[in-house]
């Protein structure tokens, strides 16, 4: 196993993708043209959260078909040219995450399970990825939270050769309005206070403004829908989990109709229902903060931040779907 951990190729030196400023955050156009004057996101944070210049310019031409298809940036992982099958690929990741608290080694500068996690779970074709959300329990996602983290302190060519100079969060997100990005998540709890562990999270962007937006999809039908129809303002960029100081690369924000910013006619699909008021336990400024655990593929954790009684965060894997699922 050990030997199959050490994963991590060190032989290529591109910009690093993941370099932390703590005043970036990019939700809509501004920001993204932001990053292109300054010479593409290398230049403004590290290349932090829009990927390379050429897939800044490449995402303007992409159509919703073909994004859907782009997404899947790593269709070479396809053929088992490892000689290993997707049922082991997927049983090495769920083994090292329920291992993830014993491993001790030597040299820990040497081995960083967070980029080891991210080779291992880019090399499961896109399409099986969604097996982590049957395969790992919810103690084994509050631990990939903790692996996910380690990735902030690797050394920058460590963190550009595993994690490859076109990657992008944007690629994982619409292009352009009138697209949707759809997520299936599993909340670490053998039972939601809603009454569900299963969800889904669909983001888009304004109309007007190209702000990234979304709305958690509960599954509980029409009433369900009107009563938590749950719209959220995304953030993607590196923050900070305000309770435990924490790193992260996007944030969700559960905000009130009248801070929200966003119109009944501004919806991506005009059966939606309108934004209203948060109903527990998303309300009293609950906050989602998500970590990239490889492509397609994020954990999380939502606080209530404006409450003033403590409250236990609600961790969450999310795991890219294809667009064509969503009704």
């Amino acid at each position: 196993m050990a030997a199959a951990w050490a994963c991590t190729s060190l032989s290529v030196q591109p910009r690093n993708p993941f370099a932390w400023s703590p005043s970036a955050s990019y939700g809509g156009r501004a920001g993204r043209q932001a990053l292109r004057v300054a010479g593409g996101p290398a230049a403004a944070t590290g290349a932090s959260i829009g990927g390379s210049e050429r897939w800044q310019q490449r995402r303007q031409r992409l159509a919703p078909a073909a994004q859907a298809a782009a997404s899947d940036v790593d269709a070479d992982y396809e053929s088992d040219v490892d000689g290993q099958t997707v049922e082991q690929r997927v049983n090495m990741v769920v083994n090292m995450v329920a291992t993830a608290e014993l491993l001790v080694p030597y040299d820990r500068s040497a081995v960083n399970l967070g980029l080891i996690l991210w080779g291992a779970i880019r090399n499961i074709p896109h399409k099986h990825r969604r097996q982590l959300l049957s395969r790992l329990s919810s103690a084994d996602i509050k631990r990939l939270w903790k692996a996910a983290g380690q990735r902030y302190g690797a050394p920058k060519q460590q963190q550009a050769a595993t994690v490859g100079p076109e990657f992008s969060i944007w690629r994982d997100l619409p292009a352009e309005p009138g697209q949707l990005a759809l997520f299936a998540g599993k909340a670490a709890l053998p039972t939601h206070v809603l009454g569900i562990s299963s969800f889904s999270k669909a983001f888009f962007l304004h109309p007007a403004t190209e702000q990234l937006y979304g709305r958690v999809l509960l599954g509980k039908g029409p009433l369900g829908d009107v009563l938590y129809p749950l719209y959220f303002k995304a953030s993607v960029g590196p923050s900070v989990v305000p309770i435990t100081q924490e790193l992260c690369d996007m944030t969700l924000q559960y905000l009130p109709p009248d801070r929200l910013g966003l119109a009944p006619d501004e919806l991506p699909r005009s059966a939606w229902p309108r934004p209203r008021a948060h109903l527990p336990p998303f309300h009293e400024g609950f906050t989602d903060y998500l970590r990239a655990v490889a492509p397609g593929v994020y954990v999380g954790l939502g606080y209530r931040t404006a409450s003033t009684e403590v409250n236990e965060p609600l961790y969450f894997l999310m795991v890219q779907e294809r667009l064509d699922t969503l009704v």
